[in-house]
């Protein structure tokens, strides 16, 4: 992205997509990246008071779902790492919103009832608003019914919670032969390939478009997240195809 400039501190922030590459080569160790995290809260208590109207509105939509014999005929909802199969999910959260409230990416969301009734105020990821944080995993550590489960981080970032698709036609590597390396750059784990496709850029130089790996792909949303394409975006995260 060109960011870093010819002098000692320059740095274009605006064209920074944090993809840290300086940050690995750099010989001298002279770049450092550092984020400012807020502390992950306690898990909370179910049975305190602030909780018990969460609580209960929790057993009633599983009870209600153990009623419906086809409500894992709804449509899946891209959720959080380690959360449960989807109707065992909605069975077990209590909708009190701390993975919400804790999410540093902001990219939980509480369900409008988008997968059916029974989603209703569930936890959702929502890629485009920001990407499940490769570096984190609190999620898991405050949800205190074991809907979402608490992983070490290393299970975390390899846990697949869905894959990444590109729609070729609002590419602009593709319907404009114009360079973009964004979603290239912020994938964490490698799986955004660059190919040639035979044409070139306006400077003369060979034209990357990118393609999904898909055995590498965890679904995380980072590079949705970013794509500079109005929404909606040219990549999109598909969640896994699993009740």
């Amino acid at each position: 992205m060109a960011a870093p400039g010819p002098g000692a501190g320059d740095l274009l922030r605006g064209e920074c997509v944090h993809c840290r590459e300086c940050d690995d080569r750099c010989p001298e160790r002279a770049i450092a990246f550092s984020y400012l995290r807020a502390p992950v809260p306690r898990r909370p208590d179910p049975l305190r008071r602030q909780y018990l109207a969460t609580l209960g509105a929790g057993a009633a939509l599983g009870a209600l779902a153990r009623l419906i014999p086809d409500h894992q005929a709804e449509p899946v909802a891209l959720r959080p790492p380690g959360a449960l199969p989807q109707g065992e999910f909605w069975n077990r959260c209590i909708r009190c919103g701390t993975c919400i409230r804790v999410c540093p990416s902001d990219t939980l969301r509480a369900n409008a009832g988008s997968a059916g009734a029974l989603s209703f105020q569930a936890p959702v990821l929502v890629a485009r608003d920001g990407g499940c944080d490769f570096d984190c995993n609190a999620c898991g550590r405050v949800c205190p019914t074991g809907a979402i489960a608490e992983m070490p981080l290393d299970e975390k970032r390899r846990l697949v919670i869905g894959r990444a698709e590109i729609d070729r036609e609002r590419c602009v590597a593709v319907t404009r032969g114009q360079p973009c390396l964004v979603c290239y750059a912020a994938c964490p784990l490698a799986a955004i390939a660059l190919d040639r496709c035979g044409r070139t850029t306006r400077q003369g130089a060979p034209l990357l478009v990118p393609r999904i790996i898909a055995e590498r792909c965890t679904g995380c949303g980072l590079c949705e997240a970013r794509c500079p394409v109005a929404d909606p975006g040219a990549i999109r995260v598909a969640p896994r195809e699993t009740a």
